[in-house]
C-alpha cells in the first residue's frame, strides 16, 4: 500500500476492499447497549448503560485524579474491551472503541444541563445518585467535587466523578455545546471535563468541522476524511494510554464540536466506512491532513524535520487537464501584508517561541527566500533585521510569519513569494493552506466532484 496516506483517496473513493475493518468485540454479558438513530438513519450503539447492569470495564475504574497529580501519571486500566481488525492483514489491536475527549481543562467550576434524568457515579458513593435538569459542579479541597441542582441539596463526591445519561437520545449541554456519551469530571485543585464517547459518535462531531459543508454529491471526500480521522484518533489513543484523555477538541488534535455540528452527509460517510482504518506494515499508519495542498503535497521529513516516512511523501495532485484538484479551494491562492513595524513586532514574539535561543531583535529590513523543497514550500528563509539575521524554514515559517498580530492566525502556507520587501511594507503572495502533509481535504472534494 505504497503512498497509502497520500493516495488513499483513490482506494477509499473507489471502495477499495483491501483495507482492514475494525470489528468491535460483542458487549459483555449483561450489557445491552441502547440504539439511537443518526442522520443517515443507521442504528448506532450508545455509550450509555442501563441501570442495574453489572460493573465491567467502565470509566469509574480509571483513577483520573492520580493521573493529574503532580509527580507523574499512573497508567490507567483498560477502559473498554479492545477492538481488533481483521481481513487480509494481521489483526491490529487498538486501545478501545471509546475515545476520551478533553472538553475543558483547568477550570474550578462547570455547569451542565440535561433534558431528562442522568446519574452521578463515584467511588465515594454507595450507589449512583439520580439527577435531572441543571447541575452545578465546583472543585473542593481534597480531590472532591461539590454537586448541586435546583432540586437537590448540595453534596460532595470524590473525584473522578462520572455523569451518565439514562435513556436514549439525550445530550449533555455545556452552554451552547451539546455532547453525547459519558462525561468524566477529574482533577485535584482544578477540573478537567472529559467526554467519553464511541469513536464513530465522536467522528460525527469531527467531520463537519474538519471538512466544512459538503454536498451529498461529494460524500466520497467525506468517506476519505472519515477513514483518516478514525485512524488519527486510534493513533492518539495508543500514544496517550497513560494520560487521562486521548485528544482535545481543538486543532491541536481534531476539531470536535459535539452533537451541534452533526450532518446527515457526515453520518452517512462514517457509516459507510465503519471500521476502516489506514495501515502500513500491519500497523496503524501515521495520518495527517490539511485544507489545501496547492497542487502538490509535502514530504513529512522536510516540513517537520522528522524521520523519513515512505508513504508521507510529496505527491502531485493535478487532474488529467493539469488543474490541481484543490483549485476549488477559496484558499488556493492568498495574499498577506504587514507594515514593517507590525511584522517586526510579531517576529520579536514568534521567533523566540519557534526557535528558542534565537530571538529576533531590531527592525525587519528584508525577507530573503533561499532554497525550496520539491513541493514549492520554502526550505530556507532569512529574516534580515537592523541587528542581524534569523534563518527559518519548513512549517515553522507559518508560526513565525503570523497574520496581523503576534497572537494571530498562522500564515496559510510556507509556499509563497515576497512581492513587497520593505522598507515600510511587506507583502506575500502564496498558494495552499496548511502544512501540506498527507490528505489534501479540498483535493478530496475536487476528486469527488470528478466522480472518484
Amino acid at each position: 500500500m505504497k503512498y497509502v496516506i497520500i493516495v488513499f483517496l483513490a482506494c477509499v473513493l473507489t471502495s477499495c476492499t483491501s483495507l482492514p475493518l475494525l470489528v468491535p468485540n460483542p458487549p459483555s454479558k449483561g450489557k445491552k447497549p441502547h440504539s439511537t438513530r443518526n442522520g443517515a438513519g443507521q442504528a448506532k450503539p450508545s455509550p450509555s448503560q442501563k441501570e442495574g447492569e453489572e460493573k465491567g470495564a467502565t470509566f469509574d475504574d480509571v483513577d483520573f485524579s492520580l493521573a493529574f497529580a503532580e509527580g507523574g501519571a499512573r497508567e490507567p486500566e483498560t477502559v473498554a474491551p479492545p477492538v481488533r481488525t481483521g481481513g487480509s492483514h494481521h489483526a491490529i489491536v487498538v486501545p478501545s472503541s471509546t475515545i476520551r475527549v478533553a472538553l475543558r481543562q483547568g477550570v474550578i467550576n462547570q455547569e451542565a444541563y440535561v433534558m431528562g434524568p442522568f446519574e452521578a457515579r463515584s467511588a465515594s458513593l454507595d450507589k449512583p445518585v439520580e439527577l435531572k435538569g441543571r447541575i452545578a459542579m465546583e472543585v473542593r479541597s481534597g480531590g472532591r467535587l461539590s454537586i448541586s441542582t435546583p432540586d437537590t441539596t448540595p453534596f460532595e463526591v470524590a473525584l473522578p466523578c462520572t455523569l451518565a445519561l439514562r435513556g436514549e437520545s439525550r445530550l449533555f449541554d455545556f452552554g451552547q455545546e451539546s455532547y453525547r456519551g459519558l462525561v468524566v469530571v477529574a482533577g485535584a485543585s482544578r477540573l478537567t471535563i472529559v467526554n467519553c464517547i464511541d469513536i464513530d459518535e465522536y467522528l460525527r462531531g469531527v467531520l463537519p468541522l474538519e471538512m466544512g459543508k459538503v454536498a451529498v454529491q461529494e460524500i466520497e471526500a467525506l468517506k476519505a476524511q472519515a477513514v483518516a480521522a478514525r485512524t488519527y484518533a486510534y493513533n492518539r489513543m495508543q500514544d496517550r494510554g497513560t494520560h487521562p484523555f486521548d485528544v482535545v477538541r481543538t486543532i491541536a488534535d481534531q476539531v470536535y464540536g459535539g452533537a451541534n455540528v452533526e450532518t446527515p452527509e457526515a453520518d452517512a460517510a462514517i457509516a459507510a466506512t465503519k471500521g476502516m482504518v489506514l495501515t502500513w506494515n500491519d500497523s496503524l499508519a501515521q495520518v495527517y491532513f490539511h485544507s489545501t495542498c496547492g497542487g502538490r503535497t509535502a514530504n513529512m521529513h522536510e516540513v517537520w524535520d522528522r524521520p523519513y516516512c515512505e508513504y508521507l511523501c510529496s505527491v502531485d495532485d493535478h487532474d488529467a487537464q493539469g488543474t490541481p484538484y484543490c483549485a476549488i479551494s477559496p484558499q488556493f491562492t492568498w495574499k498577506e501584508s504587514w507594515t514593517s513595524e507590525a511584522l517586526s513586532r510579531i517576529l520579536r514574539v514568534t521567533c523566540k517561541k519557534a526557535y528558542p535561543g534565537s530571538a529576533f531583535t531590531g527592525n525587519l529590513l528584508s525577507i530573503v527566500v533561499g532554497e525550496r523543497f520539491l513541493c514549492g514550500r520554502i526550505q530556507i528563509c532569512t529574516l534580515e533585521s537592523s541587528t542581524g539575521e534569523n534563518v527559518c524554514g519548513g512549517d515553522k515559517l507559518r508560526f513565525v510569519l503570523r497574520r496581523k498580530s503576534s497572537g494571530g492566525y498562522l500564515l496559510r502556507s510556507a509556499n509563497f513569494t515576497v512581492v513587497e520587501n520593505g522598507p515600510r511594507r511587506f507583502a506575500l503572495e502564496g498558494i495552499g493552506y496548511g502544512h501540506g502533509v498527507g490528505l489534501c481535504q479540498m483535493g478530496a472534494i475536487g476528486r469527488a466532484r470528478q466522480g472518484q
